[in-house]
């Protein structure tokens, strides 16, 4: 797995102003709910399926696995083949293959822009996202759907995050880049607040 994979597509339209969204009676519920209903959770266990798709081959590649989160912006994918991608702080440390890379989420902003993505999905900081991505929401009966695009031109063409109305959580992102390839991760089995270790985020070797 390659470090730009990541951005194709891990955990929201299009030309919609965000003075527009925001100003709107939905998104304000919406935010408000979202933000109400993260504000209890500490820690976050579920099982994944990441599904990378490159449109050139035409094809789809998929990987499952399990996810953990811990408060605050500690996140971990531990794929069943035994690769991992875990992101502490401004560290970020990818197992492939058996390779270890290790990078500071500062020094690479596309870095530092997942890192912040996909701990405002699990707070419930919309600000966090719109600051860089311009929103719009749709309401799907049993769950909402956030696309975001960037607002400055970039290999990222927008994201796609599918938010339950249940629980207001996260139950699929997907990242597609202006090239049509795309990644997609599904979220099942989810169970908050239940106790992570801290050895679960290292990044070190």
């Amino acid at each position: 797995m390659k470090i730009r994979h990541l951005f194709l597509l891990l955990f929201a339209g299009l030309s919609a102003p965000l003075a527009a969204q925001t100003a709107d009676p939905e998104w304000s519920r919406f935010a408000d709910e979202l933000k109400r209903k993260s504000r209890d959770i500490q820690t976050i266990e579920c099982r994944f399926t990441q599904t990378r798709r490159a449109a050139v081959l035409k094809q789809e590649v998929s990987k499952q696995g399990t996810f953990s989160y811990k408060r605050p912006e500690q996140i971990r994918l531990l794929f069943a083949d035994g690769d991992c991608i875990v992101m502490n702080g401004d560290r970020f440390r990818l197992v492939s293959g058996g390779k270890t890379t290790l990078v500071k989420t500062q020094s690479n902003p596309m870095l530092r822009e997942l890192r912040r993505t996909l701990a405002a999905c699990m707070t419930g900081d919309l600000d966090a996202l719109t600051t860089a991505f311009a929103p719009r929401l749709t309401d799907r009966g049993g769950h909402y759907e956030l696309r975001l695009v960037p607002r400055r031109k970039q290999r990222l063409a927008e994201m796609l995050l599918v938010i339950s109305k249940r629980d207001m959580s996260l139950d699929a992102l997907r990242m597609t880049e202006t090239s049509g390839d795309y990644l997609h991760y599904a979220f099942t089995d989810k169970r908050f607040n239940g106790p992570i270790a801290d050895e679960t985020f290292r990044t070190e070797p």
